[in-house]
């Protein structure tokens, strides 16, 4: 039997219906109006739609975008819909972070998450003045656990890459490349970019520098993806589709260079743009194994110690 009067403080009828929402889907130990930890998540939300809840120091170490998530508490000042919406929202996230194909791997650390730490939690990282806060740190929806994966070999790949590749390669890849797997794919042809350039220019330093002269702003990348653009306009019309397939230099298993890297230098070397190419041992097109660059470069080296040993009567000094 409910009683005739409130016992208790009273609250705005809102954070009585929002405090409902909560203690329908945290976990919690059926607390009454009274109740401290009641009280206090009140004064949460009375804060976030007053204006006031960013007054307060919060602990950021886990928060991917504190401006982002700092825009969408503003947003909430005056509005009991904005109020309501990001905090079913934050619990829709929780939710989903629970998931193991979502972020973070540590499982228990959601799953502890309650009434009473939704707001306000204890972390040794945090120092004194600080607060730390589920609520604000799952405003971002959780990543996928391959999207996080995939975002760390890539800050790895870009680690790998010459500054040259990685300027062009960086512009490209936000422009076409769509998707995480698509993304990675590409970075993955990037360093392949930076090592075969790499073992070029060592095998072959003086035609290598020719070849980079002949290039787009002496940019290999930048020249390939303006031959690319041609092809592809060519094939599809103006709406090309750019995948990171077009970016490889060769299949898996392969020793020797193919696709549109192969034909991008052969058509170079028809058009004599390329035409110091056509004075290498082998055909360029021979050269994409690590192998195939050292054969080359032991022959050079025999030749020039047998120039070395060959010297002519006539240069003989004279004393």
């Amino acid at each position: 039997m409910e009683p005739l009067f409130e016992i208790g403080p009273t609250y705005d009828p809102h954070v009585k219906s929002i405090i409902k929402s909560m203690l329908s889907r945290l976990r919690n130990n059926h607390p009454k109006t009274e109740d401290k930890v009641w009280v206090r998540n009140a004064n949460w939300i009375k804060e976030i739609y007053d204006g006031t809840y960013l007054t307060h120091r919060f602990n950021l170490e886990r928060n991917d975008n504190p401006k982002f998530c700092f825009e969408k508490v503003r947003e909430c000042k005056g509005s009991w819909n904005n109020t309501r919406f990001l905090i079913n929202s934050v619990m829709d996230n929780i939710d989903l972070a629970k998931n193991k194909d979502y972020m973070p791997f540590n499982k228990k650390f959601v799953e502890s998450i309650s009434f009473a730490t939704f707001f306000e939690h204890r972390d040794m990282t945090s120092k004194n003045s600080e607060k730390c806060s589920n609520f604000l740190n799952f405003i971002i929806p959780p990543k996928k656990s391959y999207d996080h994966i995939s975002n760390l070999t890539i800050e790895k790949l870009k680690k790998e890459c010459s500054q040259m590749i990685l300027e062009t390669g960086t512009k490209i890849c936000k422009r076409y490349m769509t998707e995480k797997s698509h993304e990675l794919s590409f970075w993955y042809s990037m360093t392949d970019w930076t090592r075969w350039l790499k073992k070029f220019k060592e095998t072959f330093p003086n035609e290598f520098g020719e070849f980079l002269m002949n290039c787009e702003n002496g940019n290999p990348l930048l020249d390939f993806r303006c031959y690319l653009m041609i092809v592809l306009r060519y094939r599809q019309g103006e709406n090309v589709i750019v995948g990171p397939e077009c970016f490889k230099l060769s299949r898996l298993g392969s020793n020797s260079l193919e696709g549109h890297f192969k034909n991008w230098l052969r058509n170079g070397i028809e058009k004599n743009k390329f035409e110091i190419l056509k004075h290498l041992p082998k055909s360029i097109e021979k050269y994409y194994t690590d192998d195939s660059f050292e054969v080359s470069k032991k022959i050079i080296e025999k030749k020039i110690e047998r120039k070395k040993e060959v010297v002519d009567f006539d240069d003989l000094p004279i004393f």
